[in-house]
């Protein structure tokens, strides 16, 4: 009766927060790739997300929770739920910090991507122009520099 209790109150309150946070991505993310400040929202939202699912997690280690899931008293919810009280919800947590850094790395992946491109377009360029292979490219510090930023950002 308990757990039917805590899973009817408690559930709701966690979704709407997850749909909350998921705005605040979708609204930052818009049409176009992330800028910086975007990328750092989502960053933060995700960072939120975190914290919120590793106390619930944490909460639900306690001893008066294990004991919860260990009565029999309402039979439909313990075999509709086998896991934990609100393992569903901690599910949908963990695929939404999933599938946003999933996006942050792949925005990041493609301006690496992009940028190494272009590396290696003007290197052979210089290849054909110089014989002195000696030499490190701008391009290619900017390159580097680049994935440097949005690593420094989304830490």
């Amino acid at each position: 009766m308990r757990s039917k209790f805590l899973r009817l109150t408690s559930g709701p309150i966690i979704q709407e927060f997850l749909d909350c946070i998921l705005i605040k991505c979708q609204k930052a993310e818009g049409l176009t790739a992330l800028t910086d400040d975007d990328a750092l929202k989502v960053a933060r939202s995700i960072n939120a997300t975190r914290y919120f699912e590793s106390v619930l997690k944490e909460w639900f280690e306690d001893v008066f929770f294990f004991e919860m899931e260990l009565q029999p008293s309402d039979q439909s919810v313990t075999k509709e739920h086998k896991g934990g009280v609100l393992d569903r919800e901690i599910g949908k947590l963990e695929y939404f910090i999933t599938k946003w850094v999933n996006k942050l790395f792949t925005i990041v992946l493609r301006g690496f991507e992009a940028r190494c491109k272009d590396y290696i377009k003007n290197r052979i360029q210089r290849q054909e122009k110089s014989t002195d292979g000696l030499t490190v490219s701008n391009t290619f510090l900017d390159t580097l520099d680049y994935l440097q930023e949005k690593t420094s950002i989304l830490e």
